[in-house]
Parts: C-alpha cells; structure tokens; sequence
C-alpha cells in the first residue's frame, strides 16, 4: 500500500484507486513506468522543490501523474489540473486542507503559471509580508523556463508600505508614477519603470486609492492578479483587483485572478473582516490559494500530505512538463 497522511486510513486510499480502475498500487506505479515515467525520477523532482517532502506526499504525487497520463493530455496545463487533484485525494477528510481544497488552489496556480500567452504577474496587498515576492519570483521563473515564456512580476502596495521599509529592498525596481484623470477614469500618464530591460527585478508601485492601483494595473497590462488576502485586503487587494477584473474582462482581454491566503493558520469565520473578505473574493477570482506559504510540517498539520506549498506547485508544474511530454511520444 501507498504511504498515506499518518491520521487517514490507508483502506480509504485503496478504495479510491480500486474505482479508478487499477487493480493495485503496484498497476499505478507500473502503468507511470509504461509512460516512460520513473517514480525514482519523480522523487527526486519532488526533493529538489521540497528536500522536507514526505512519504505521502511523494505517492499522492505519483497518484495524480497517473491520473493525468490516464486522460493522455498534451497540455501541461491540464495536466497540472490532474496531478493536483490527485494530491488532493491524499488530504485528510475533515481537515482544513480538504475543506479549503489546498490542492486544487495550488493546481489551478500551477496551471496558470504554465499557460502560454499571459506575461504579467501583479501581487497586490496592502502589507506585503517579507520573503513574499521573493517566493513568487522563484515559481515564475521555474514556470517561465517550462513554458519558454518569461513572466514578469509587478508589485501593488501601499505607500505607507514603501514608508516603513517592508518594500524597500535593493531586489526590487522602484517606480515613481503620476496619474492624470481622463473623462470617467484615472490613468497613469508616465512611469519610471517603462523602459526596464527585459531582465529587470520585480517592479514595485505605490498606491493611495483603489483608482490608482486599477489604473497601474492597467498601465502594466497584468493578466494574472494575485490578491494578497487578509483581513486589510477588504479595503486594498479585492477591491483593485476586482474593479480591474471587471474593466478588463469587459474590454476582452484575458486576465485571471487569485486570492492567495497569507496567513499562518485557517481564516476566523466569526471575523467580521475575513467574512468580506470571502464575500468579495467569491464576486472576481478565479480561484483560491491555501497554503503557499507553509512548510512541510505545517501542511500535514493542516491534513495535506507532507510538503509545503511552495514545493507542492513546483512539483506539480515540472511533473505536468513530463505527462504532456510522454502523452505526445507516439
């Protein structure tokens, strides 16, 4: 039998491969090998993303591999979709990393990373925590080197913000803007960052209102937003973003939109502020990210299988590489 979470019943996992069709463990694994995939390859892709990864989460990846060369999809992004899911069959019930669905938000982000034809990137948040632009920089650039198309990050945050220091890294391109107001919006009339190389850091912007943030938004083009979401999200993040989102999508662009938790623990439902926050996630984005920020030992807290988020979307986007590869040999 397949390692499982240390709380969840491995019977329940047998079951879920047995209606899927497979006689065992063993015809998983055998079928992975039959696509040319090798399970001693796909640890140590999983360790190379997570070196704190566990057992569990190695078998609930290997789960969801096969599960996508099952479909024989030639698209990565596809495939992300069903690897993810897979993991997702190796939470624990009950826990808050099933009824939150950690795996499909950290799925579907994959599978946006590795979509071709989308370029900008734009975390927004009122507060952005350290190490937290630094992490996505990372996955971008793992995305763009599979695609063969670069991302580029831009930063919304508050002036306040950039006051005290918390976005004032050396790491970061800092930007001076100036808006000017046209008949019915605000836009941005002139940018110091305009003419960066291509090469350059993430991009990093003040604003003061929501007007100036959808109108930076807009400057830069982005087609993924990623909304920081916390309880000062409700007055910054969701509202930008979810005014961008309306505006693009009603001029045709494609654009899609995430609220990525950034908080150690689950939201407090009785918190007046997170049960906006929610309301307002539910009316734009796309989906949702749990978990992205937590280790290895805090998602199996959590009742994931054993490997933090981060890693867990590294993976899951290097192994969907390698199901559309396999799928495509004749």
């Amino acid at each position: 039998m397949p390692a499982v979470h240390k709380l969840d019943n491995p019977s329940r996992i047998k079951g879920i491969i047995q209606e899927s069709h497979f006689e065992s463990w063993q015809a998983v694994v055998d079928f992975a090998n039959s696509f040319g995939i090798n399970v001693d390859e796909l640890a140590n892709d999983l360790h190379v993303a997570d070196p704190a990864a566990g057992a569990a989460a190695l078998t609930g990846l290997i789960w969801g591999t096969a599960l996508a060369l099952k479909i024989k999809t030639f698209d990565p992004c596809t495939a992300a979709v069903w690897i993810a899911r897979g993991l997702g069959d190796f939470a624990l019930p009950g826990s808050p990393a099933c009824e939150a669905r950690f795996a499909d938000g950290l799925g579907r982000l994959a599978s946006v990373l590795l979509r071709r034809g989308m370029y900008t990137m734009a975390i927004v948040g009122g507060r952005i925590p350290d190490g937290f632009v630094e992490m996505f920089s990372r996955i971008a650039k793992l995305a763009s080197q599979l695609r063969g198309q670069k991302w580029d990050i831009v930063v919304l945050c508050r002036k306040d913000e950039l006051q005290e220091g918390l976005c004032g890294s050396e790491a970061y391109l800092h930007t001076d803007v100036e808006f000017t107001h046209e008949p019915g919006w605000l836009r941005v009339s002139r940018s110091t960052a305009v003419h960066r190389p291509n090469n350059s850091p993430p991009v990093v912007y003040p604003a003061s209102t929501v007007e100036e943030g959808v109108a930076v938004l807009d400057f830069e083009r982005a087609n993924l937003c990623m909304a920081l979401s916390e309880p000062d999200a409700v007055m910054f993040a969701h509202p930008i973003i979810g005014a961008y989102v309306r505006q693009t999508r009603g001029g045709g662009r494609l654009v899609r939109a995430a609220a990525v938790d950034i908080q150690e623990a689950g939201p407090d439902c009785d918190d007046m502020a997170s049960r906006v926050s929610a309301y307002m996630i539910g009316m734009y984005a796309d989906f949702e990210v749990h978990g992205i920020i937590l280790d290895s030992k805090k998602m199996e807290y959590e009742g994931f299988p054993g490997i933090s988020g981060l890693g867990a979307a590294e993976t899951i986007m290097v192994l969907a590489h390698r199901v559309a590869a396999a799928c495509a040999e004749p």
